[in-house]
Formats: C-alpha cells, structure tokens, sequence
C-alpha cells in the first residue's frame, strides 16, 4: 500500500490518461519517503494494472541499481537498447534508475543523449535524494517531481490496530516521515528488531562483539538506535532513563562526528 503522496499519483496518472506523460522524469526526496515505489507503481500502471506495487510481473520494465557502488557507460549503453524495444504489454518501455547519484560522469552524459532524442514509447525515471549530485546538463532535461515526507495521518494507515495510542505516537515519532523507515521498525523490511532484542539482553561482552559485527557489516547505527527505541517503549514504558539515553545518543551520532561503536556500547553502561 503507497501512502501520501496523493497529489504526485493523481497528477501522474492524469499525465498518462491524457497522453501527456514525459520521456524523462526525475522523482527526489529523502530516503525512504517512497520515490522508488512510486515509480515501480507507475511501471505497473502502464501496463493496466492499478497504481500499486503488485506480485506480478513486469515486462516492459528494467530497474536499475549500483554494482559496487556506481553505475557506468555499459549500463547506459544497455538501457538505451532497452528503451528502443517495442513495448510488450503496456503503454512504454520504462527504466527505473535507483541511487542515481551513482552514476559516472561518462554514464550521465550517455543518458542525457538517450533523453534529447528519446525512443518513441520510452520513459526513464531516476531517483535521486539530492538532484545536485548530478550533471546540470542532465537533470535540466527532466521533468522533476518533489517527494516531501508523509504526514503522521497517512503513515498511522500502515500500523496495526492493536497499537494504542501511545505506541503508535512513538513509531510515528521514530519514522519522521518516512514510510520505509517506519516499515523497517515494524519489522517488515530489515532485521534490526532481532538485532535490537539481542543487544538489550546481552551481557556487555557479548555486547560489544554484537557492536563490531554488526558495524563491520556496514550497518546504519541510527536504525539500530531506532529499533532498540521502539523495543524499549513496547517492553517497558516507564522506563525513561534509557529512552532518554537512546534519544541522546542518536542526537549525537546525526549531528557530531562521533564513533559509532563507542556510541552503541555506552547505551547500556
């Protein structure tokens, strides 16, 4: 289920129902907010299918991500034979290019070839948190479209009835706006839950080794943080020391320089 973002949806969905839709879009925003769904959602509603990820497959779209980190010439190369196709089963052939800052100087001035001359029936969307970090030549020759953060009403629709009110505050608290970071806490797309149960029982050795795997693994500490948050509240709700603890922690950690293992193991000492 997408949630917020009504307008955006209405506004694309009346550009493909008048025919009007561009060659080339640009859909940013911060992380999480819900870019990368929106345009699966579009690639499906090309292809007749209502404005919603779906378990079908789709025919005529190629979603791109980084390999190692970046996303070069040969992949541009390879989404320009792409678009030339003649679509299969929708109105266009669509490719979906995620983390679009990874690409290479070389790879970005090949799709700003690609988006002069467009393929008849093709449509390119990246998406991209800062549209700064790319080209300016590039990104002059799309359309762009804002996602801003979703508001506390629409989110509160992904969680489940059994949460009181206070439960529900403090998962829409932890989210700040952002439907993947709120799926993420409720367990859905990441296993920081399960880490986050093994730190708060741990002995503080076996703490610490729990810290450096799961830093070594390249990790976000603040999700951590996040997870063990949540927990801490559902288990035990009076206690506000750790709360408080975890809150100034994660404050740090987002706004100074500070090590993030000798940040994670001070949370219980």
């Amino acid at each position: 289920m997408i949630v917020g973002h009504s307008i955006r949806i209405n506004l694309i969905q009346g550009l493909v129902k008048n025919q009007a839709l561009a060659s080339s879009y640009l859909f940013f925003g911060e992380e999480g907010i819900g870019k990368r769904t929106c345009a699966e959602a579009l690639a499906h509603y090309l292809e007749g299918r209502p404005f919603d990820l779906s378990s079908q497959i789709l025919q005529d779209t190629l979603l791109v991500t980084p390999q190692n980190g970046t996303i070069g010439i040969e992949t541009a190369r390879r989404i320009k034979w792409y678009l030339s196709e003649t679509p299969i089963a929708g109105q266009k052939r669509t490719v979906i290019i995620d983390q679009a800052d990874c690409l290479t100087p070389q790879a970005q001035n090949a799709l700003l070839k690609i988006s002069e001359e467009p393929p008849a029936n093709s449509l390119l969307i990246l998406i991209v948190m800062n549209p700064e970090t790319l080209l300016p030549t590039l990104i002059s020759r799309f359309q762009k479209i804002y996602f801003p953060r979703v508001s506390e009403k629409d989110l509160s629709l992904l969680l489940p009835e059994k949460f009181s009110a206070k439960e529900k505050n403090v998962f829409l608290r932890a989210s700040n706006g952002s439907p993947g970071k709120l799926r993420e806490l409720l367990g859905e797309a990441s296993g920081y839950a399960e880490t986050a149960k093994k730190m708060r029982t741990a002995s503080a050795e076996s703490r610490k080794k729990l810290t450096k795997e799961y830093l070594d693994n390249e990790e976000d500490p603040l999700r951590l943080i996040d997870a063990i948050l949540v927990l801490t509240y559902a288990e035990s709700k009076e206690n506000t020391g750790l709360i408080l603890k975890l809150l100034q922690v994660k404050r740090g950690l987002a706004t100074l320089n500070l090590n993030p293992r000798l940040q994670l193991e001070s949370i219980f000492s």
